[in-house]
């Protein structure tokens, strides 16, 4: 029996510590998996040239692209030659219906690969159809929207559950799929940073209003002298950041993004992990990898209810009401307060990354769906 040939695409995996999910899928007997992905992306705060693929089943492919390093105007300009010569039977494009490889993938589909079945992948929580879309030259991404909806395509992969009644009208199938996470690497580091009198409150991520970054920046003079702040990551918000860093006597730290490889590393210097995200007019969080990685490392995630941060949490971590800063300083107290509530976040955290998102979990999923799929072709 022939194998299913999958191509799948996607831009961050250009670092091969993003490809586990591929590799996963790789590893089954039935299916030959290849990868394309862009010779060069922007990562952290430099540029990532594609990685080579070693000691692995998965075949990773590059290609130029147009249009810079921004997800939702990429187009690739190897994608046709890729489908000449590899003819998939499926394409796992990660790709919102909104954006320019989105309108790709589909046309070129129709002319390079018309037997295949096509799958986007989705995050979309809020109605950008009715509200608007976040972007510069916002009347190009809603036409590419409705391109997408005269043209349904064969799956849409969501990431939350709040995504599955947004996208019905642009696919044949809905079916949940979270981001995978690493589990092998994100991990509790086997020698553990012993117990201090030190404990330090963190966050990952954009340094922007919407995030919730004032709201922690303004609790932190209301810390005991005993914690510390750190805050990983860029943005406008950097600067008023560093000037307060500035004055805090080595209490309150702010480092630039780091690889998602040194991820375990950061997370290990932290005793608590905080995601207080507003809710704006055009976003919310939708499915937030920053706490699921943190709770892979075992260490106890505060989230405000934005968005699908409560539906990545679940019992495994504290939710506040989001811009309530009363709240969120008594739960930060709290956690700091009780080592054995510290330890049971960390530990139930790990257990629920385990269950629903390391990428064996999410990868299985995505195969059994491939299978599925192609079947009904058939039939």
């Amino acid at each position: 029996m022939s194998k299913i040939r999958v191509l799948c695409i996607e831009n961050i995996a250009v670092e091969a510590a993003h490809r586990q999910i591929y590799r996963h899928l790789a590893s089954q007997d039935d299916l030959d998996v290849h990868l394309l992905a862009p010779e060069r992306w922007r990562e952290a705060q430099s540029l990532v040239e594609c990685e080579p693929e070693r000691d692995s089943p998965l075949h990773v492919h590059q290609s130029k692209i147009l249009f810079g390093f921004r997800q939702h105007r990429v187009l690739y300009r190897s994608l046709g030659k890729i489908l000449t010569s590899l003819k998939p039977d499926f394409i796992f494009l990660d790709q919102e219906p909104e954006n320019f490889a989105a309108i790709q993938g589909i046309l070129f589909k129709r002319n390079y690969a018309p037997h295949a079945a096509l799958a986007l992948v989705s995050s979309r929580n809020i109605d950008h159809v009715k509200l608007g879309f976040p972007y510069q030259a916002e009347f190009i991404h809603r036409k590419c929207d409705e391109f997408v909806l005269r043209h349904p395509v064969d799956v849409c992969f969501v990431r939350t559950q709040a995504a599955e009644p947004l996208m019905r009208k642009y696919a044949k199938r809905i079916v949940h799929l979270p981001f995978p996470i690493d589990t092998t690497r994100l991990k509790r580091p086997d020698a553990r940073r012993e117990a201090q009198n030190q404990l330090t409150v963190g966050y990952v991520g954009r340094l922007v209003e919407q995030k919730g970054v004032r709201m922690l920046l303004e609790l932190f003079p209301q810390l005991p002298e005993k914690i510390n702040m750190m805050f990983v990551g860029k943005g406008p918000m950097r600067d008023e950041l560093m000037q307060q860093a500035m004055k805090s006597t080595g209490r309150l730290r702010v480092l630039p993004p780091v690889p998602h490889k040194e991820l375990a590393g950061v997370f290990s210097q932290m005793d608590v992990v905080v995601v207080p995200s507003l809710d704006t007019k055009l976003w919310k969080e939708q499915c937030p990898r920053v706490p699921m990685e943190a709770m892979a490392c075992e260490v106890p995630v505060i989230g405000s209810d934005s968005g699908g941060i409560p539906e990545v949490l679940g019992d495994a971590g504290m939710i506040i009401q989001q811009a309530d800063a009363i709240a969120l300083r008594d739960a930060v107290d709290r956690v700091l307060r009780e080592p054995a509530l510290r330890e049971s976040l960390a530990r139930k955290g790990r257990q629920r990354v385990l269950d629903h998102f390391q990428v064996s979990v999410v990868a299985s999923r995505m195969a059994d769906v491939i299978r599925q799929t192609i079947q009904q072709k058939k039939d």
